[in-house]
C-alpha cells in the first residue's frame, strides 16, 4: 500500500512540473522580442531561431497544443489528487484538499513558472523550440480541432486574429524602444545616438527654421582678414563648421 500511495505522489509530482513546463513556454513564446527573433531567424545556423520563428507565425496553433497540454495536466492532477484523498484520507477532506491543491498549482505550476519565463523569455524560448515544435506535431489532430471551432466562434464576433509577428510599430512605440535599455549602446556616447534616432523619426515634421542658423550666429572668417585673425578664430570657436567668405557674408 504504501508503495501505490508513493508512486502515486511521485506521478502527482511529475504531473505539476508539465504543467509548470506548460506554462511557463506559454509565457516565454508569447514575451520573446519578436524583433531579435526575425533578425536571429535570417541567420542560416540559427535553427532555434527559424524553428520559433516558424511556431509563432501560426500562434493559434502553438497557444492551442500548450493550452491544451496544460490543461490536461491540471485535470490529471486534480482527480489524482481527490483519488488519493477520499482513499488515505476521507471524503470530508476533500474541501481542504481543493483549497491546497488550487494553492500548490497556483503557485508552482502557475506564478513561479510564467515569472521565470518572463524574466528569461528570449533564452527559454530559444531552447524549448524544439520540443514545443516536437509536441504540436504529436497533438496536432487535437489541435487542428480545437482551433477550428476556435476560429470558427471567433468569425462569429468579427474578430480576426494575426501572428504577433506581423505587428508593425507606432512612432511611439519605435521611440519607447529607442529609449529602451535593451537597444542602449553601453557607451558615453548614448544620449547623443540616441537624441540623432529620434531625430530621425522628426524629420517629416521640421521645417527651414529647425535648421537654420542665425546670420548673428555664424561662425565664419573672411580670407582677406590677417592671418592671425584667423588663426585665433580657428583657436577660439566651439563649432565643427567654420563658413568662409569673402568681405562678407551673403
Amino acid at each position: 500500500m504504501s508503495w501505490v500511495l508513493g508512486s502515486s505522489l511521485l506521478l502527482l509530482f511529475l504531473l505539476l512540473c508539465i504543467s509548470a513546463f506548460f506554462s511557463g513556454s506559454e509565457t516565454a513564446v508569447m514575451a520573446v522580442n519578436r524583433y531579435r527573433l526575425q533578425y536571429r531567424a535570417r541567420s542560416e545556423a540559427d535553427h532555434q531561431a527559424k524553428r520559433l520563428y516558424r511556431l509563432l507565425l501560426k500562434p493559434q496553433q502553438l497557444l492551442g497544443m500548450v493550452l491544451i497540454g496544460n490543461t490536461f495536466m491540471n485535470m490529471l492532477i486534480a482527480s489524482l489528487s481527490t483519488s488519493l484523498t477520499i482513499e488515505y484520507v476521507g471524503e470530508s477532506y476533500v474541501i481542504i484538499q481543493t483549497m491546497l491543491l488550487t494553492l500548490l498549482v497556483l503557485v508552482f505550476a502557475e506564478v513561479m513558472p510564467k515569472t521565470i519565463a518572463a524574466h528569461f523569455a528570449d533564452t527559454v524560448s530559444y531552447k524549448l523550440s524544439w520540443t514545443l515544435n516536437a509536441l504540436l506535431w504529436i497533438l496536432y489532430p487535437l489541435v487542428w480541432l480545437v482551433n477550428l471551432v476556435t476560429d470558427n466562434l471567433l468569425r462569429l464576433v468579427g474578430l480576426r486574429l494575426e501572428s504577433p509577428l506581423a505587428a508593425k510599430l507606432s512612432r511611439d512605440e519605435l521611440r519607447g524602444l529607442i529609449h529602451s535599455k535593451r537597444l542602449r549602446p553601453r557607451k558615453d556616447n548614448e544620449d547623443d545616438f540616441q537624441h540623432m534616432l529620434v531625430g530621425v523619426m522628426d524629420l517629416d515634421s521640421m521645417t527651414v527654421n529647425d535648421v537654420m542658423v542665425p546670420r548673428q550666429e555664424i561662425q565664419g572668417v573672411d580670407i582677406k582678414d590677417s592671418w592671425d585673425n584667423i588663426i585665433h578664430t580657428f583657436v577660439e570657436t566651439s563649432s565643427m563648421h567654420v563658413v568662409v567668405f569673402e568681405g562678407h557674408v551673403n
